[in-house]
C-alpha cells in the first residue's frame, strides 16, 4: 500500500480546520478526512473529535465484521457515535454552539473499498482516462444540479457552492451514504476537502497522480495548485493505492 497526504492552512485562513487520519490496521485499512465549521476554534475540535470518535469506535467494532454485522451498519453505526458526542460536545461549550464537520470515511475489506460520507468533502477513484468521484456532494448545489436546474458550468461558481445541507454534529440525528467500490489494481483513491475539489480540476489531478515522482509528493502538488489558484480555504488530500487481497489473505 501507498500513501501520501498533505494539508494546508490556504493564504488567507488564522486557522486550519480540516483534519485527517489514515490507520495503521494491516486487516482493515481505512481512512478519514474531515472539514470542520463554525466558531473561531469550533471547526477544528468538531473535525477532530469526529475523526477520534469514529477511529475509537471502529477499532471496537471491527471485530464484528464478518460475524453477522453488516460493513454498512458498522460504518452508520461509528457515525451515530461520532455525530452524538461532537454534537453534545456543542451544547455543553457556549464556544462550540453550532459547530459541525464533514467526514468521508473508507475502509478496505478483502478487495471492496467501504465508504461513508456526509458534507461535500469528496473520495475520487483516479485513472490514467478518468476520475469517478465515488461519494456524493450534500450541498444546495450539488442538490440543484441533480435535478437539472443549474448545468455543470453554473455549478462551479454558484453563489451558494459553499452551503451544505448535512453535517456531522449538527444535530441529533444523522443520515449517512454509504457506497461500496470494487478496487482494481490500477486505481488510486484521493480523498479531499472542498478546499481542494472547488479548486482544482479533475483533469489537473489525473495529470498530477500519474507523474513520475513519489505519492508524499503528489499529495503536495494538488494542494500547492489550489492554494496557487485561490488558498481562501484549507486544502487537505489523502491520497493512496491499495494492495489487492488474495483469498484467505485476510482470514
Amino acid at each position: 500500500m501507498e500513501i501520501g497526504f498533505s494539508t494546508d492552512i490556504g493564504c488567507h485562513r488564522t486557522i486550519n480546520q480540516d483534519s485527517y487520519f489514515v490507520s495503521d490496521d494491516k486487516k482493515y485499512p481505512y481512512f478519514i478526512i474531515a472539514d470542520g465549521m463554525g466558531g473561531k476554534n469550533a471547526g477544528e475540535i468538531a473535525s477532530q473529535e469526529a475523526i477520534n470518535q469514529i477511529s475509537q469506535y471502529f477499532n471496537e467494532i471491527s471485530k464484528n465484521i464478518g460475524n453477522g454485522l453488516s460493513v454498512e451498519k458498522i460504518i452508520e453505526d461509528v457515525f451515530n457515535k461520532a455525530n452524538k458526542f461532537v454534537y453534545n460536545l456543542s451544547l455543553e461549550n457556549i464556544e462550540y454552539e453550532g459547530m459541525g464537520t464533514t467526514v468521508v470515511f473508507a475502509i478496505q475489506i478483502d478487495n471492496i473499498l467501504y465508504v461513508g460520507n456526509v458534507g461535500d468533502s469528496r473520495l475520487y477513484c483516479l485513472s490514467k482516462d478518468r476520475a469517478k468521484q465515488i461519494t456524493k456532494d450534500h450541498s444546495i448545489v450539488a442538490g440543484l444540479l441533480e435535478k437539472g436546474e443549474i448545468s455543470k458550468e453554473e455549478a462551479q461558481n454558484h453563489p451558494q457552492k459553499n452551503i451544505i445541507t448535512r453535517a456531522l454534529g449538527v444535530s441529533e440525528k444523522i443520515k449517512v451514504d454509504v457506497f461500496k467500490h470494487e478496487i482494481k489494481c490500477e486505481d488510486l483513491f484521493l480523498m479531499c476537502t472542498d478546499g481542494v475539489s472547488n479548486k482544482v480540476r479533475t483533469d489537473e489531478m489525473i495529470e498530477i497522480v500519474f507523474q513520475n515522482i513519489s505519492i508524499k509528493e503528489k499529495a503536495d502538488k494538488i494542494v500547492e495548485l489550489a492554494n496557487r489558484k485561490d488558498g481562501t480555504d484549507n486544502a487537505t488530500v489523502v491520497l493512496y493505492k491499495l494492495d489487492l487481497i488474495q483469498k484467505g489473505e485476510n482470514k
